[in-house]
Formats: C-alpha cells, sequence, structure tokens
C-alpha cells in the first residue's frame, strides 16, 4: 500500500507551498527533498511577491543585453562561451518566444496566477507562515527619462489588465531620495513608485512554512537526490541515488533545476535550464522602506531590516557547481555596478554571499500540470526568476488540478517542450 495521498518531490518554496495547501485539503502528505530544505534558489533570492508586475523575462531588451553578455562575464545575463552548445535550445526558443504576440500571452498566462497570490499569501499567513512580509510600494529606478517613460507607459498596462497598483508619477532620483535616502547621488537619474505587492526574507518564509508541516505531522525526509519516480499499478514510486524508496497515490515534482532530469526519464522534454543568480547583504545608515529596482542596471535591492539590505542580480547560464572565482567575480560586479546608484552603504560589511540556480524555460513560464500520460504526476516547477513571487499562487492551482484530476493550463502544461521540440 501506498504510504500517503501526495509525495511532494524537493522542499523548496514550490514543494513546501504545495504542502502546506494539499495538507490544509484534507491530504495525507509527505516531503522528500535531496539535500536539505530551503535548497536551489529558495533562500538567496531577491525577496519579491509582486501581483500586476510579474511577467516573462523574454523581452528584445534581455536579449540585446544576452548577445552582449556572450563577451563580457560580468555582464547581467551572461551566457559561457564554451557552454553555448549545451543552452543553444534555450537562446533560440528565448528569442522566438521574444514576439510581441507571444510575450502577451505568456502575460496574459501569468496573470491568471497572479490574481491569485493575495487569496495565498493572506492564507498562508493565517496559518503564520509569512507573517513578516511587508506590503507596499516598490521603488522602479531607470538610468533616463526616455526608458523612465517607457516603463511607466508599461505599468499603466496594469489597470488595463484588471489590476489596481498604485502607480507614482515620474521623479528624479534626488526627489524620491527624500523617501529613500539610499538613492541620494545615484547614477540613476530617475524612477516613480508603484504599489507592485509584498517582499520579505525568503529564508524566513522558508523556515516557518517548514516548522509548519513539522507542526502539522507532515515528515520532511533528506533521502538524497531523487534518481527516479516510477508509475505502478497502485502506486508511484521515487527512489533516491542512497537506494531509499516512497511510495504514494501520487507524486508533485517541485524539485527546481533537478526536476528535468526526472521528468526526462519519465519520456518529457522539460525545457528547464539552470539559470545562477546571486545576492549578497551589507549594512547601510537607513533602509528603504521598499524594495528598489534597477531596470536599466539590472539588479535590485531587498530591505532585510532598517539597516541592512540585500542586493541581487545576473542571470548566468552555464556556470559551474564549485566555481568560486567565477562566483567571485559576478558578485564583485553586481556589487560595483550597486556602488554607482547607492550611497550611505558600508560596503566593507559584505556578508551572505549566496549563488542557486533558477530553473530557467525559454518561454520565461513555469511548468505546472499533470502528465496526460499519467495524471497521478504532477509538476510544479520551472518558476524562472519568479519563484518567491508565483509558488503561493501555484501551490493553489496545483492542488486544483489534483482535485479535479485534470491535466491543467495548455500555455503551463509540463508537455510542452516535447510538443514543441526546440521551443
Amino acid at each position: 500500500m501506498p504510504n500517503n495521498d501526495v509525495l511532494v518531490v524537493g522542499a523548496g518554496l514550490a514543494g513546501l507551498t504545495t504542502a502546506v495547501e494539499l495538507t490544509q485539503r484534507g491530504y495525507s502528505v509527505a516531503v522528500v527533498e535531496g539535500s536539505g530544505v530551503g535548497g536551489g534558489a529558495s533562500r538567496g533570492n531577491a525577496g519579491q511577491i509582486p501581483i500586476g508586475a510579474a511577467g516573462p523575462m523574454n523581452s528584445f531588451g534581455w536579449v540585446r543585453e544576452g548577445v552582449v553578455g556572450l563577451l563580457d562575464p560580468t555582464s547581467a545575463f551572461y551566457v559561457h562561451p564554451a557552454k553555448i552548445t549545451k543552452y543553444w535550445r534555450y537562446l533560440i526558443g528565448f528569442v522566438k518566444n521574444s514576439a510581441p504576440g507571444t510575450v502577451d500571452a505568456g502575460q496574459a498566462a501569468i496573470d491568471g496566477l497572479t490574481r491569485r497570490t493575495a487569496q495565498a499569501v493572506e492564507k498562508l499567513q493565517s496559518e503564520g507562515i509569512g507573517t513578516d512580509l511587508s506590503r507596499g510600494a516598490y521603488f522602479y529606478m531607470f538610468d533616463s527619462q526616455a526608458s523612465a517613460e517607457h516603463g511607466w507607459n508599461a505599468a499603466q498596462q496594469f489597470r488595463w489588465r484588471g489590476f489596481d497598483d498604485e502607480i507614482g508619477p515620474i521623479q528624479s532620483a534626488n526627489e524620491l531620495a527624500v523617501h529613500a535616502p539610499i538613492l541620494t547621488h545615484s547614477a540613476a537619474r530617475c524612477g516613480y513608485t508603484q504599489t507592485a505587492g509584498w517582499w520579505g526574507n525568503p529564508s524566513v518564509f522558508v523556515d516557518q512554512a517548514e516548522r509548519w508541516l513539522r507542526d502539522h505531522g507532515v515528515p520532511i525526509e533528506v533521502i538524497g537526490d531523487i534518481q527516479a519516480i516510477e508509475t505502478k499499478p497502485n502506486h508511484v514510486a521515487v527512489t533516491s541515488v542512497t537506494g531509499a524508496r516512497r511510495t504514494a497515490d501520487r507524486v508533485v515534482i517541485c524539485a527546481g533545476v533537478k526536476s528535468g532530469p526526472l521528468l526526462e526519464r519519465l519520456g518529457i522534454r522539460s525545457g528547464i535550464y539552470a539559470g545562477r543568480g546571486y545576492s549578497f547583504t551589507v549594512d547601510c545608515e537607513e533602509a528603504p522602506p521598499g524594495p528598489i529596482l534597477f531596470r536599466d542596471a539590472h539588479f535590485s535591492l531587498l530591505p532585510l531590516n532598517d539597516s541592512q539590505i540585500r542586493i541581487a542580480g545576473t542571470m548566468e547560464l552555464g556556470a559551474g557547481n564549485n566555481d568560486q572565482k567565477s562566483a567571485d567575480r559576478r558578485v564583485a560586479a553586481i556589487r560595483k555596478k550597486a556602488e554607482e546608484y547607492l550611497s550611505r552603504v558600508d560596503w566593507n560589511s559584505q556578508t551572505d554571499m549566496w549563488s542557486g540556480d533558477r530553473p530557467m524555460t525559454s518561454d520565461s513560464l513555469p511548468l505546472i500540470g499533470a502528465l496526460t500520460r499519467d495524471r497521478r504526476v504532477l509538476v510544479n516547477t520551472g518558476h524562472n526568476m519568479l519563484g518567491f513571487g508565483l509558488s503561493p499562487s501555484s501551490a493553489l492551482l496545483v492542488a486544483d488540478l489534483l482535485e479535479a484530476n485534470t491535466a491543467g493550463p495548455s500555455r503551463f502544461s509540463p508537455e510542452r517542450f516535447t510538443r514543441r521540440g526546440f521551443r
């Protein structure tokens, strides 16, 4: 007999929120993890849970940045030239999916998730998960007036799409520095504020979710990297490299980048590629009242407390697993850029350097749904650079699909890359 109703593979943001939601709906749930709770990109990310501002990263700006980055290992979007053959499917697909109509369709799909973000976050907070999250205005900063106007005009579309974000007027960096002194003498010329959603330390969120699950009797086991998922007539079996074996009526794959090999062993081309991000923490005189996103410089700032900030940025394809020299170079590049845009920061206080692989897809959309060949296997992964932001609402969606025994939205289909080929 199966050990549980549902086995969740992965104890990152997606896996933990999925396990919480399914437990709340009355399922017997267990979680298995390869290395530790909150691995991958779960703990050190930029800490943003946007609503209307969430969308695909496919744009010709990112495509242009990537082309330049092929020759510049310090750029915001860098592809290791020696690894380009490994990523050619992703790169070609990314360009193809950057067409305006395709981006608009992807945006509509993500909007369907983010319309449930408030419901999902408030439900989690009622259970003591995410209680330290703040909600209010984000700062969006730009290097030129023209760039700011383009961003501001794009932000107006949030209202047309049914979101009620409050968007302030374009102001100079010095005017905005009245509210966020860290912007004094910034290289950014101007920007605006937008009530985009929540923010907070994702590591605290992970710890609270883990504690909730354990308090509710949900086992979370570290059993070594998952090696195989097998569908049997009466159960689904999960086996790790250590030989550990667990069974359940159904399995939800939430293993981030490691979801790709698991799906491929089931005959599914996942379309998931590892895109590494970096962050570090520094002290400052006065943290800003909300996150700051430097759109042209491609890095962001997260206030952790009154006198500490996290600076996060870059998307790197082809990074080595234990390449500390490369990691140091990437963090140094982010810091050098940030020094041009931020003041009243103690750069010598740098700590908590972090790097983690995000599960990237060429259309910037997650994989959420059941496999058509066997709906006992569901997937909730591939959230690209929106893992923290989309995990709460993705958990609602995958739980709905499991209850209804349906495959899910075609835009999020885990099998879409199998059908499309390289896209």
